[in-house]
């Protein structure tokens, strides 16, 4: 579903980038555990301009898996980058 999403993201009509919307933030809604919805999700708001989402889905990106448990504390900082 994800990669359909992404897919939907590129061919930059309103209409799919509103199911690409859709079909990511159902995704990650459904099992938000998962790091590559919520990159996607993030990568699908920073196209859009919308960085604040976009930096809030990258980061639950980050902790979805417990990625950045396991990162180094200097990496973890990175993280809270709200540029």
């Amino acid at each position: 579903m994800q990669l359909l999403a992404w897919v939907q993201h590129l061919s930059d009509t309103e209409p799919d980038q509103k199911r690409a919307h859709e079909l990511l933030s159902s995704a990650v809604g459904t099992a938000p555990g998962d790091a590559f919805g919520w990159y996607l999700l993030g990568r699908l708001y920073t196209d859009r301009g919308q960085s604040e989402s976009a930096y809030e889905s990258f980061n639950r990106a980050l902790y979805a898996n417990g990625i950045a448990a396991a990162m180094a504390p200097e990496a973890r900082a990175l993280t809270h980058f709200s540029g």
